[in-house]
């Protein structure tokens, strides 16, 4: 079960481009922009180190989720080391196999095939079966996973992918997408694209709204020369533009609170409510103590040195001036539905 981090770090030392980089250069990946799949590309020395914990539960559950799956759905299932046996242009990565497409920049990492069906298996793990998970059987899959999957079918030439999905610990579940050649076709020039125009060229993709972005500037210009540059129009524009922005935010979140405090004192003290929108609610704090340490320590050394000669007198002298209760809040906020 390769997880996204470690696909990109496969891809990258591999020279070319997977199927959650893909997902992350069309914009449909929560994890990664298009700017850290250019940076891990072009410096792949400087791809931050793996969590050893994930890649260890992905090792591990894997194999027992292929053999139940292969038990359940009664089906033959090949593992990804066996996969390079299937494709003459393929490359072994310790127990992986990164399989090469038509383009040499074209990498796929499957969990497993089932060739005898021209269909590719893809193993998941999820803590609750949310909203982006539909109907098993089906192709309703978050949208990473789809491109990803649609990916592994450009590489491999595949028909069909499932994906097993194991919610929770204990329930597994399959979906399967079908191959669309308009989807793939789109997606080998999207990557093209980005492989030619960004990584071969080094010229970083656009900018965009991200952190990342941000972060990657941050590195690049991290050690300043000292100078002014003369103000050009983009910087006049660029300026006005950030003040604009920071004004609109400013009454944004006035705005914002505003209509917390009109609903704060609707609810007043109950729970909250729930809405057509979602639910409203009060988060309340439980009590707690604080304990001043330095001035309890402070009379506990004073009666080891004599100085205080009642123990319970100093027990309840702490007890009265070093412990404190906490100040109790609480505050409104919403949960709002996904808009479908």
């Amino acid at each position: 079960m390769i997880n996204e981090e470690q696909e990109s770090f496969m891809t990258a030392r591999a020279d070319g481009l997977g199927g959650t980089d893909l997902a992350a250069i069309v914009g449909l990946s929560p994890w990664k922009r298009p700017i850290e799949i250019y940076e891990g590309k072009i410096n792949p020395s400087g791809f931050p180190e793996l969590d050893k914990e994930i890649l260890f539960w992905g090792s591990a559950l894997e194999p027992l989720i292929r053999e139940r799956y292969a038990i359940r759905f009664d089906v033959d299932v090949t593992a990804p080391k066996d996969i390079a046996a299937l494709f003459p242009r393929s490359k072994p990565w310790k127990d992986q196999t990164i399989v090469i497409g038509e383009e040499p920049w074209m990498l796929g990492t499957p969990d497993g095939l089932m060739p005898q069906f021209l269909c590719g298996w893809e193993c998941k793990c999820s803590g609750r079966k949310s909203d982006e998970w539909g109907t098993p059987g089906t192709d309703q899959v978050p949208e990473q996973y789809l491109i990803q999957v649609m990916w592994y079918m450009a590489v491999t030439g595949y028909k069909a992918w499932n994906i097993a999905v194991l919610f929770a610990g204990n329930s597994l579940q399959s979906y399967r997408v079908e191959r669309d050649d308009g989807l793939v076709k789109a997606l080998i020039e999207a990557g093209r694209a980005f492989w030619n125009d960004h990584v071969l060229a080094q010229v970083p993709p656009p900018i965009d709204e991200s952190e990342a972005y941000g972060r990657y500037l941050a590195r690049r210009f991290s050690i300043g020369n000292g100078n002014l540059v003369s103000c050009t129009p983009d910087i006049s524009e660029h300026a006005l533009l950030l003040k604009m922005a920071q004004a609109r935010k400013k009454e944004a979140e006035a705005a914002e609170q505003m209509e917390k405090n009109h609903l704060f004192a609707l609810l007043g003290d109950s729970d909250g409510s729930k809405t057509e929108l979602g639910k409203i609610g009060i988060v309340r704090s439980t009590p707690s103590v604080t304990t001043d340490y330095k001035t309890a320590f402070a009379e506990l050394s004073a009666f080891v040195k004599g100085r205080a000669q009642d123990a319970n007198e100093v027990i309840q002298r702490i007890i009265e001036t070093c412990s404190k209760p906490t100040e109790r809040s609480a505050y409104c906020r919403a949960w709002f539905a996904k808009e479908a």
